[in-house]
């Protein structure tokens, strides 16, 4: 299965992992694996 992510999405979901790293080093790159993760999840068994 094909996913898309809409242009304003993926721009909030950019600024959401800018903003985790700002936080503390190295968090936005763990968020950004967790939603790849549970996106292969949706991808994988759509439901």
């Amino acid at each position: 299965m094909k996913i898309r992510i809409h242009e304003l999405a993926a721009k909030k979901f950019d600024d959401a992992i800018e903003w985790y790293d700002q936080q503390s080093e190295g968090l936005g790159k763990r968020f950004k694996k967790i939603v790849a993760n549970r996106i292969e999840k949706i991808r994988n068994n759509p439901g």
